[in-house]
């Protein structure tokens, strides 16, 4: 019994070992997850101050046609739309793949602790109850931060496409306007 006992000890200490690190990766890849929001969201900002900079040189160099000026800008503003749709699938995919990473993860922990209870005896069933309970809290809390922040990103990430659809469409407007006041006058 004594020789079970110290197997069964030596058992949970790798058991526990290997839920660390299974914990550590959960972390990591929640770490990850408003990173790469964050990268794409730069991206985009990036891209309505080009887009902006663009139109403001272009402004004093037009000197073609209306309907040439109407043309480019449209097309401008549908490569923008490709980058934006680009932009939000690779987040989706990015957060995608981390949500998989992590019920991954917490199928590992789950077929950790059943091997353990299978091994164990009746006085380490009850510890290893309650070990699975203070999981179950864990994950909870894990799936939680994660809807969170996919939520807070999500929103943000919202607001700023909606900030450069809106900035894009006000310089096209001022655009217009400057041309035609220039046309008409």
């Amino acid at each position: 019994l004594e020789h079970a006992l110290t197997q069964l000890k030596n058992s949970n200490q790798i058991a526990t070992e290997r839920l660390s690190h299974d914990i550590s990766s959960i972390r990591d890849a929640i770490n990850a997850l408003p990173d790469a929001i964050d990268e794409k969201t730069s991206e985009l900002q990036h891209a309505a101050v080009a887009l902006h900079d663009e139109f403001q040189e272009s402004k004093g160099e037009i000197k073609g046609s209306l309907e040439e000026a109407r043309i480019n800008a449209t097309e401008k503003l549908a490569e923008s739309a490709k980058e934006l749709q680009l932009n939000i699938t690779k987040v989706a995919e990015k957060t995608t793949e981390t949500i998989d990473n992590v019920n991954k993860i917490i199928s590992n922990i789950e077929t950790e602790l059943y091997d353990i209870n299978k091994k164990a005896l009746h006085d380490y069933v009850k510890e290893i109850k309650l070990a699975d309970e203070k999981r179950k809290s864990i994950t909870t809390n894990l799936e939680s931060a994660i809807n969170d922040a996919f939520k807070k990103s999500v929103k943000s990430f919202k607001f700023y496409c909606s900030a450069a659809l809106i900035i894009s469409t006000l310089l096209q407007f001022t655009m217009w306007g400057f041309f035609l006041y220039k046309l008409l006058t």
